[in-house]
């Protein structure tokens, strides 16, 4: 049986892997693995042609760019064209785009979990929303700091916490309840951490409570996927699943997990 479709919500999907999917652990957290066959990724095919023509014609390094297409349109960010230039395409993560412009017309705030070159966080301040960014990777933040001052965007602008986000006590980890944004507002978290999305949400359990909150999470195993699900679903939020497009078999992503996409979820009223 195929694995939820693209809008499915999280409880239509458990209900129709009954009999499919079946339990093969349980997490430190409680929560109970799951397994069941997946397609393969469209992102993870082999022959990439048009990748190889790019790899041999582009010239490699970083150069300032204007965003002709997509949602970045009209931004100025620091692109490598060997690995970004679905970016300048508007074709980067282009399935989430409908539920980042939702996040964009009806939230106040962004925290960025994993906010990479903080492309995603750069948009929601240049429309005015109050920005928060968690992201350790040093190299990741030399480059978001050189996006922030080619968009004009000064330091302290975007509030950007060098470190990790989860339940640990660590000195250089944070709660994401611990961020100071306005809860009496409307907002919205993208989780990009690669393996401990699940941790990142026990860290929010008083936010996604008290907050009307929309987030988007990257999963990066259907272990993680099925966690995060039983999580948000009991912490009172309505999930879709976002798949990669079939398109992507043609315009693929580097996304080599057998199974990679995103959980849209909104606070149930």
């Amino acid at each position: 049986m195929a694995l939820p479709r693209p809008g499915t919500s999280a409880t239509q999907a458990h209900r129709s892997h009954i009999g499919v999917l079946k339990p093969v652990g349980t997490s430190a957290n409680g929560y109970r693995f799951w397994s069941c066959p997946m397609r393969p990724s469209f992102n993870a095919v082999k022959l990439r042609p048009v990748s190889a023509l790019k790899q041999r014609i582009v010239p490699s390094g970083r150069r300032p760019v204007r965003i002709p297409f997509g949602i970045f349109r009209g931004l100025k960010f620091d692109i490598d064209f060997k690995s970004q230039m679905q970016i300048c395409l508007g074709l980067y993560e282009f399935e989430t785009y409908p539920h980042i412009r939702r996040a964009l017309n009806k939230c106040r705030w962004i925290i960025g979990v994993g906010a990479g070159f903080g492309e995603l966080c750069i948009l929601f301040k240049k429309t005015s929303h109050q920005t928060f960014a968690v992201e350790p990777d040093k190299l990741c933040l030399s480059i978001f700091r050189s996006n922030m001052a080619l968009n004009g965007i000064a330091e302290g602008e975007i509030i950007i916490c060098a470190g990790y986000v989860g339940t640990s006590t660590n000195v250089d980890n944070v709660r994401i309840d611990e961020i100071q944004v306005d809860r009496s507002q409307p907002g919205f978290i993208k989780i990009d951490i690669e393996g401990l999305e699940v941790d990142a949400l026990e860290s929010a359990t008083t936010l996604l409570r008290e907050c009307n909150t929309q987030l988007l999470i990257e999963v990066h195993s259907l272990r993680l996927e099925v966690d995060c699900l039983t999580f948000l679903e009991a912490s009172g939020y309505t999930c879709k699943i976002v798949d990669n497009s079939r398109w992507r078999l043609i315009i693929p992503e580097n996304r080599p997990l057998a199974h990679n996409r995103w959980i849209w979820a909104e606070k149930r009223q």
